[in-house]
């Protein structure tokens, strides 16, 4: 399972790799209402994460890590989003791997300086057509892909 954080949006992808054929099992996107409480709104991305783990049966999981924007508090809202994914992966006893955007771009597209239309055109070159259209779950699926990658299972 691949996750890329955010509080308002936070995208998942599951890929499996058996044999070496990459197959997308279901992706998504965990939306937070901007009205709420910032407890409520973590609370609904870790129950959204939870039914997921539980109804797939996810054992493993890879995250993006956060990366230095210009924008500070967007990425404090990241930051709240990031623990509240590793906290719950930790309370499931999964092990959580962590990849930075970077590493992300370069394993999907070649490139660490990829664009986010780079990596959704990879990773549907990859996968074939992802019934999707928010960057954040092309990027979730990325994350699994690296994963993927970095295990050595594929690529």
């Amino acid at each position: 399972m691949g996750i890329d954080p955010g509080l308002t949006a936070t995208g998942y992808g599951l890929v499996s790799s058996d044999d070496g054929v990459l197959r997308l099992v279901n992706c998504g996107l965990i939306r937070t209402d901007k009205n709420e409480t910032l407890g409520n709104r973590l609370n609904e991305i870790r129950s959204g994460l939870t039914e997921v783990i539980e109804k797939f049966d996810v054992r493993e999981a890879a995250c993006e890590t956060i990366f230095l924007s210009k924008n500070f508090r967007s990425a404090m809202l990241m930051a709240h989003a990031r623990g509240i994914v590793l906290e719950l992966f930790s309370e499931k006893k999964m092990e959580v791997f962590e990849y930075s955007p970077r590493e992300i771009k370069k394993s999907v597209t070649g490139s660490g300086g990829a664009g986010k239309e780079q990596v959704k055109y990879m990773v549907k070159s990859i996968l074939g057509e992802v019934d999707e259209k928010a960057f954040d779950v092309f990027d979730a699926i990325a994350v699994a892909l690296t994963h993927i990658n970095k295990k050595g299972i594929f690529l």
